[in-house]
């Protein structure tokens, strides 16, 4: 079981889609008896639907395509789920990442 803090980290994962299904199921239960992170989702639904329309969609070249394919297999194979949530620095770093993008942009 999680802590608090942990679950509440990934707050913006949730509003992102971007958490597994063993993890947004835990952070739903979570949910339904924590008030402040239902209102940190809350606070999060907002800047994700200004940011779905804030940069526009580009396509990328068929090269650049090929080449993360091709890198992809050289990329250090998977990380166990442990390993992957203790490099996670925050369920937030997602969503900072893509403010940056959009105010730059």
């Amino acid at each position: 079981m999680s802590t608090h803090d942990e679950l509440k980290a990934n707050a913006a994962g949730y509003v992102l889609g971007s958490l597994d299904a063993g993890e947004r199921r835990e952070f739903e239960s979570h949910l339904k008896g924590c008030a402040e992170c239902a209102a940190e989702v809350a606070s999060l639904r907002p800047i994700v639907s200004v940011l779905a329309t804030a940069v526009p969609q580009v396509t990328p070249s068929a090269e650049l395509r090929d080449r993360v394919l091709r890198s992809a297999p050289e990329a250090g194979g998977a990380k166990s789920r442990r390993s992957a949530s203790k490099t996670r620095v925050g369920g937030w770093l997602p969503l900072a990442a893509a403010v940056v993008i959009a105010v730059g942009a």
